[in-house]
């Protein structure tokens, strides 16, 4: 699951900018959770940059 997470910013920037139908929900999706596992593990520069990625949708 931590995994899975530690992915999820990664795979949110990646589909935002391709802009098929459900990649923003997605991206969304995936944004919120790694932001969520940024703060909970104090990774600022993730959750800065999950905050970007949340800004943009």
């Amino acid at each position: 699951a931590l995994g899975e997470r530690a992915l999820a910013l990664r795979w949110a920037r990646s589909i935002l900018p391709r802009g098929a139908p459900g990649d923003a929900e997605k991206a969304r999706e995936l944004a919120t959770a790694a932001l969520a596992t940024a703060e909970e593990l104090g990774l600022g520069w993730v959750a800065t940059q999950s905050r970007r990625v949340l800004d943009q949708i």
